[in-house]
């Protein structure tokens, strides 16, 4: 199985930051990406992003040559509030990635995959 959540941005408010970078799917179907928008926040968005390689040494690359979107951004819509997006695709990597910065306070932003996986993509 493939069931886990991981907080990958902790505090977040500047235009593409990434947190802790990528995620390693490990074939999960599904994948819920939570932001929750603190306090004092008037506006921002945060994006989810697929990618069949990565974002190379400590997953960790602001670009996005090797990233395409998935599905619309999270925008605000109130502070003290949670969003979310959920997909059924399937992507190798994925990651959060601040497309709007957030004004008036920060994000944080979880991963959540789940649903039966082999564990791991064949080369």
């Amino acid at each position: 199985m493939a069931n886990r959540s991981k907080k990958i941005i902790v505090g977040g408010s500047a235009l593409n930051e990434t947190g802790s970078g990528d995620v390693d799917v490990m074939g999960a179907p599904t994948v819920t990406m939570y932001v929750k928008f603190a306090a004092g926040t008037s506006a921002g968005a945060v994006k989810l992003q697929g990618s069949p390689v990565g974002g190379g040494a400590g997953g960790v690359d602001a670009s996005d040559v090797n990233w395409a979107d998935i599905g619309a951004p999270v925008a605000w819509a109130a502070a003290s509030s949670t969003r979310y997006l959920f997909t059924a695709e399937g992507h190798r990597f994925v990651r959060a990635k601040i497309s709007t910065a957030i004004a008036g306070g920060s994000v944080d932003v979880t991963l959540v995959t789940s649903g039966f996986a082999g564990g791991n993509f064949q080369e």
